[in-house]
């Protein structure tokens, strides 16, 4: 017996390093370097001379037809403008597939239209049950959407994809249900499991979360985020209790995903009244870790928005640093410009700050050097991440939405 008990620690102690990597947990936070952007003269064309077209729409109040109105615009570096004649009325949603595949909702008539650049409708499409979120999986031709089926364990999502066809429908559909969630019914039994579908875009895993309704927690939902397989729904990863607020965002090469962790969430009244978030990785083989703590330089923040560059390789962001938390209101003080460096793990302070105003998303060139935002405080801002430098150009009203290489 005696010569058997070291064998067995000895095994168990092989055993315990390899269940700990199983787990695929791990801080390592980026390193922060300063890297302040150089403001340049908006008529310097060979300071910022950002390639192709940014696509933004305006907005406006037509007192004609009493309605809103949304106008499709291209503007270059040289400030030459063209309009695009995607439809003008966007009150049921649209979401860009690509520079040239804008996909709109009529909710009327329960159908996804189909729109390019001209203003040609390349397809209408009619999902065999409602959907409630649409996701662009970057390739331009493919979506998801997810839907709630009224047999719980059948919730899943559409993935459509289309193809140019003058024999018929140019959509094709794959349906994928069956998704579980291995979380505790609460005492009402009042549960929804597997929701917010959001598949890779080589659609071969999905990450979903569930929501369950929490007393104790009146402003909010309890949410826990699943990764897995899309064929065989084997669960790759999971989190143990999470509450977070931004969905995942998938790298364009489908190789991981990020989203905001929140591991303390403290309520005062019906307003969280301590936030910690932090930035976490997670890649398609469950391994999680946490890239960022800011929580010794603000009282609480969050990240919004995270858009990753098209080669995947960084993920441009706002820090949005909060009030101290002894006082109950929650509207953040200022915004900072960050960028992470994934395959480095090193997050760039821009030194950027604006306080809080309306701020477009972010919208990356297609060769991931540059990125733009709207201000309203300032006007239409143009990143150089390669030379540090930025050109603001004085266009307001209008979030850009797409950037062509055209």
């Amino acid at each position: 017996m005696k010569k058997v008990l070291p064998f067995l620690m000895l095994i168990l102690s092989l055993l315990a390093p390899m269940t700990a990597r199983a787990q695929g947990f791990s801080v390592a936070v980026a390193k922060i370097e300063k890297r302040c952007l150089k403001a340049v003269d908006e008529k310097d064309d060979k300071n910022v001379p950002f390639p192709g077209h940014i696509i933004f729409y305006r907005n406006y109040y037509n007192n004609t037809s009493k309605r809103s109105v949304e106008e499709f615009w291209t503007v270059n570096r040289s400030m030459l403008f063209q309009r695009l004649n995607f439809p003008s009325n966007l009150e049921d949603g649209g979401v860009f597939l690509s520079p040239d595949r804008l996909l709109t909702y009529d909710r009327k008539n329960e159908e996804l239209h189909l729109w390019n650049q001209n203003g040609d409708k390349l397809g209408i499409l009619r999902l065999p049950m409602p959907f409630s979120s649409i996701v662009s999986l970057y390739q331009g031709d493919q979506f998801a959407a997810d839907f709630t089926s009224e047999t719980i364990a059948n919730n899943g999502f559409y993935l459509v994809t289309y193809k140019p066809s003058n024999l018929g429908q140019p959509f094709t559909i794959q349906r994928f249900d069956g998704f579980s969630w291995p979380l505790p019914i609460n005492r009402d039994g009042n549960i929804r499991l597997a929701r917010g579908f959001i598949p890779s875009p080589d659609t071969q895993v999905v990450v979903y979360h569930s929501e369950r309704i929490e007393e104790d927690i009146p402003s909010g939902w309890e949410r826990g985020l699943i990764l897995a397989d899309v064929k065989t729904h084997r669960i790759i990863w999971k989190t143990q209790f999470n509450l977070f607020w931004d969905s995942p965002i998938w790298s364009p090469d489908s190789t991981r995903f990020v989203f905001q962790r929140y591991d303390r969430l403290d309520y005062h009244g019906w307003l969280p009244h301590e936030l910690q978030a932090e930035m976490a990785l997670v890649d398609r083989q469950g391994n999680e870790r946490i890239v960022t703590d800011f929580n010794n330089t603000a009282t609480y923040a969050t990240f919004e928005p995270m858009v990753w560059s098209p080669n995947s390789n960084k993920i441009v962001f706002w820090l949005r640093r909060y009030q101290a938390k002894s006082e109950i209101s929650i509207s953040p003080k200022s915004r900072h410009l960050y960028m992470l460096d994934v395959k480095d793990n090193v997050i760039y302070d821009f030194c950027y700050e604006i306080p809080e105003t309306y701020l477009s998303d972010f919208v990356w060139s297609p060769n991931s050097r540059y990125f733009t935002f709207f201000d309203a405080s300032r006007g239409l801002t143009v990143v150089d991440a390669d030379q540090l430098r930025m050109i603001t150009l004085p266009l307001y009203d209008l979030n850009p939405t797409a950037w062509s290489s055209k």
